[in-house]
């Protein structure tokens, strides 16, 4: 796979860590963490589109071996 593809996540909001988006992929994230990053992805349509893709992912772990 192409690396530029591989790194989906650093691509996406800036204003969000990795970190974050991977605990969020993975519902490790509650309350308003969780509402927190919603809100920063609402208004974008690609990282919206790149993070729902992503959540189709039925292994969650597996998430951060792929970005």
């Amino acid at each position: 796979m192409d690396n530029k593809l591989k790194d989906i996540l650093t691509n996406l909001n800036p204003d969000i860590d990795q970190e974050t988006l991977l605990l969020y992929l993975q519902d490790k994230l509650e309350g308003e963490q969780r509402n927190a990053v919603e809100q920063q992805l609402a208004g974008n349509d690609f990282d919206n589109d790149a993070m729902e893709g992503l959540q189709e992912l039925q292994d969650k772990k597996k998430i951060s071996s792929i970005v």
